[in-house]
């Protein structure tokens, strides 16, 4: 998946220094993957959590 065009334009033009790196990393490797846990059902949870999200809870990172 390409960046728009009018992003790429704007990100440059507000971080000159930093857009170029931003953009390598969005290309590397696979973004992480996360779930959040709904506590109102029940039954074994066969997932490859990971460590805990900061930003959410009852959510996890997926280790895949």
């Amino acid at each position: 998946m390409l960046l728009p065009e009018n992003f790429v334009n704007r990100l440059d033009a507000e971080l000159p220094n930093e857009a170029a790196a931003l953009i390598q990393k969005k290309y590397q490797g696979q973004p992480p993957v996360s779930v959040r846990l709904n506590l109102n059902r029940t039954g074994a949870i066969n997932l490859p959590l990971g460590e805990s999200e900061p930003w959410a809870g009852r959510g996890y990172y997926l280790n895949c």
